[in-house]
C-alpha cells in the first residue's frame, strides 16, 4: 500500500494530536437512528470543552430544547445533500430574534435585535442542516489573528498555546476540533483562508454581492466582503460546494499557475511541504508570469486598508466616537483611519483594484486557477500578532480579495501537526474547478 501523503492534511491517523472529525454522512447516520442520542452527543462535545475557552469560541449556543427539536426535525431532511448536518454561524450574520454581536460589546445594544434572518440562514434550513449556534469572531471581522479584546482570543483547536487565526476564528475552530463538520464565515481580507490553513481544514471564499453576504451580514467592507464556509475533509467541501452553489462535477482539470514571488516570506520547511504538494498537480512557474504578478501585486496591502477602512468607517461613523471606550483601542484606531483617508488615496485604490483583477482575469483566460500560498507561516503563538505580521499576511491574501474570485483554501501539514494553507483562485464559472482539485487530493 502507497503512503499516503503527508503534505496534505487528510489522513490524520498520521498525526496522533489531530482531533477525530465526523462526516456529514456520520451525522447524517448518527441522526438516523437516534436524533434524541445525536443531541446527546453534540452537547457532550460542547460539556468537554474548557470551560475558559468557550466564551472566545461561541458567541451563542442554543439550549438543549431546542436543539433537541432541531435534530429531530433535521431527520425529515436526510435525503438532502446538507440534510441532518451540524453547523454554526460567525455572529455577524442574523439569526431572527437573537442578539447580533459581531464580536463587539455594544451592537447588539446600538441596533437591536434582528427580525429578519440572514440568507444564509434561511438557505441551511431549506437544505435541513441543524443549526447550533453562533461562533466568535474578532471584533467586526477586523483582524486575522482570532484575538478579541472583549471576550478572549480563540485558541487553536489542537495546540492551545496558539491562536485559531481569524476573523471566522471561532468557525475555524469547531470544524478544526470536530465538533461540526460545517461552519460558515466570511473573508473580506483572509479571514477565511488564514484560519482554513492555521486549523488544517478546508475552506471556500465565494465572491463579493452574493445575497448570502449582502442580505442579513453585517459589513466590514462591501467590497470586498464575502460569504464561505469550512469543512474537515474534503469530500464534505465537494459535497457542500455541490449542495450551496452547484458546483459542477464535469469537466476536465486544466492546467494552473504557480505564482511563488512572495515565497521569500514563507518558512522554508512549510514551503517544502508546498512545493511538494503543488508539484503533484499540473502547473507551471514560469519566471516571466512571476515577474509580472510581482509587479501587479505590489503595494496590494496597502491599497487594501485604503479601501476597508473608508468603508468601515461609513459603516461605524454614527457609533465611532460615541462608543469609542466600548471598541478595542486597536479596531477603533483602524476604523477611524477611513475618516483621515483622502479621495486621493481613494481614487488610487480603486485604479489598482481594476488594473489588478484585470490581469488576474488575463491570466485565467489561459490558466484553470493561480496558487500560491495562504499563510507563510503556521499557526501563529499567542501573544504574538503584530501589525507587521498582519502586513505580512495581508501580502498574501490581499490580491485574491482585489480579484473579487472565488478562492478554495486547503491545508498543508507539517511533521509536527502544525499546518499552513494553499490558495486556489479560479474564475466564477469554473465552479468545476475546485471540485476537480479536491478529488485530486482526495487521490494523493
Amino acid at each position: 500500500m502507497e503512503e499516503p501523503c503527508k503534505d496534505f492534511g487528510v489522513v490524520y491517523d498520521d498525526y496522533a494530536m489531530m482531533p477525530a472529525r465526523d462526516s456529514f454522512e456520520d451525522w447524517k447516520n448518527r441522526i438516523g437512528h437516534d436524533p434524541q442520542e445525536a443531541t446527546r452527543y453534540f452537547l457532550h462535545k460542547v460539556a468537554s470543552i474548557p470551560k475558559n475557552d468557550k466564551g472566545a469560541i461561541f458567541s451563542n449556543l442554543p439550549g438543549e430544547e431546542i436543539l433537541a427539536s432541531s435534530f429531530q426535525k433535521a431527520a425529515e431532511y436526510l435525503h438532502k445533500p446538507l440534510g441532518g448536518v451540524p453547523y454554526l454561524l460567525k455572529d455577524l450574520f442574523d439569526v431572527a430574534g437573537e442578539d447580533t454581536h459581531c464580536g463587539s460589546s455594544f451592537l447588539a445594544e446600538a441596533r437591536g435585535k434582528p427580525k429578519k434572518s440572514s440568507a444564509i440562514y434561511r438557505t441551511m434550513e431549506k437544505q435541513g442542516g441543524v443549526y447550533c449556534g453562533k461562533t466568535q469572531m474578532n471584533e467586526f471581522a477586523y483582524g486575522l489573528s482570532g484575538q478579541n479584546d472583549h471576550f478572549g482570543n480563540c485558541p487553536h483547536p489542537v495546540f492551545t498555546d496558539r491562536l485559531s487565526g481569524g476573523s471566522s476564528s471561532g468557525s475555524a475552530w469547531a470544524v478544526g476540533s470536530g465538533l461540526v463538520p460545517l461552519a460558515f464565515g466570511t473573508d473580506t481580507g483572509g479571514s477565511i483562508r488564514a484560519p482554513a490553513a492555521f486549523c488544517g481544514i478546508f475552506g471556500i471564499r465565494l465572491i463579493p454581492g452574493l445575497p448570502w453576504i449582502s442580505e442579513g451580514a453585517f459589513p466590514l467592507a462591501s467590497t470586498f466582503d464575502t460569504p464561505g464556509w469550512f469543512t474537515g475533509s474534503a469530500r464534505d467541501m465537494i459535497v457542500s460546494l455541490q449542495a450551496m452553489i452547484g458546483a459542477n462535477s464535469e469537466g476536465k482539470l486544466g492546467q494552473g499557475l504557480y505564482f511563488d514571488g512572495y515565497n521569500d516570506t514563507v518558512e522554508p520547511a512549510l514551503l517544502e511541504r508546498y512545493n511538494n504538494l503543488i508539484g503533484k498537480l499540473d502547473v507551471i512557474n514560469k519566471p516571466t508570469h512571476t515577474k509580472i504578478l510581482n509587479q501587479v501585486f505590489e503595494g496590494s496591502a496597502d491599497h487594501y486598508k485604503v479601501i476597508v477602512s473608508i468603508e468601515a468607517w461609513k459603516t461605524h461613523k454614527n457609533w465611532l466616537d460615541d462608543y469609542q471606550d466600548s471598541y478595542s483601542p486597536r479596531v477603533w484606531e483602524r476604523i477611524d483611519g477611513g475618516r483621515h483617508r483622502t479621495m486621493d488615496d481613494l481614487l488610487a485604490a480603486r485604479d489598482f483594484s481594476d488594473f489588478l483583477s484585470d490581469a488576474i482575469y488575463e491570466l485565467l483566460i489561459e490558466f484553470d486557477y493561480v496558487v500560491m500560498p495562504a499563510t507563510p507561516f503556521p499557526a501563529l503563538e499567542k501573544n504574538t500578532m503584530s501589525e507587521s505580521i498582519r502586513s505580512t499576511l495581508l501580502r498574501l491574501t490581499a490580491p485574491g480579495s482585489f480579484a473579487g474570485l472565488p478562492i478554495l483554501t486547503v491545508p498543508v501539514f507539517l511533521d509536527n501537526g502544525l499546518s499552513g494553507g494553499l490558495q486556489f483562485i479560479y474564475r466564477k464559472d469554473a465552479t468545476h474547478v475546485p471540485v476537480k482539485l479536491l478529488e485530486a487530493f482526495e487521490a494523493f
